[in-house]
Parts: C-alpha cells; sequence; structure tokens
C-alpha cells in the first residue's frame, strides 16, 4: 500500500506476488516432502497465477476513487479473486 504513495503505485500483480510466496512458503512448511519436490520439479506455471486483468501503478487518489479504502467491498471483492487464482494453482491445491 505504501507504494502508492511512490512513482511506483499500488501494484494488484505486486500483491499476487506475495500472496503466490505466502502460499509457497505455507505448502513447505505443512508438507515435508514438498521441498524435494520443489527441488526436483519447480516450474514457474505450476506456482505463480497469470497477472492477466491486474492493475497496476495506481496513485492514492486513482485508488481511492476507484477502490475506496482496503476495507471497500470492490478491494475486498478483487482480493478474494486473487486469492482464488494463488489457491487454484497446483502447486497449492
Amino acid at each position: 500500500l505504501q507504494d502508492m504513495t511512490g512513482a511506483s503505485g499500488f501494484s494488484f500483480i505486486d500483491l499476487t506476488a506475495d500472496l503466490a510466496g505466502i502460499a509457497f512458503a505455507n505448502k513447505l512448511k505443512r508438507d515435508a516432502g514438498a521441498l524435494t519436490k520443489v527441488r526436483d520439479e519447480f516450474t514457474t506455471e505450476a506456482h505463480m497465477p497469470t497477472f492477466s486483468g491486474l492493475r497496476e501503478g495506481l496513485s492514492a487518489k486513482r485508488f481511492e476513487v476507484d477502490f475506496g479504502t482496503t476495507a471497500d467491498k470492490r478491494f475486498q471483492d478483487l482480493l478474494e479473486q486473487i486469492r482464488k487464482r494463488v489457491n487454484d494453482m497446483p502447486a497449492y491445491r
């Protein structure tokens, strides 16, 4: 969220990558054999969802117009869609 006050702006792509990283770490913590599988079979396609349709570079003003706050239903709905993209990845099922 701090990015929206800087030159790069807020990025749903960045948020997606963050959530995929968290899912990846949680998978490794839950499944003792996952690290070996990752070592032998890792593919980006199995671990990172597509970024299609996700916006980036939103200024604080643009974010407020389009999403209000992070508590706003518009933001929460998109966040849930992104979480679903991550959770639907083969590596996290």
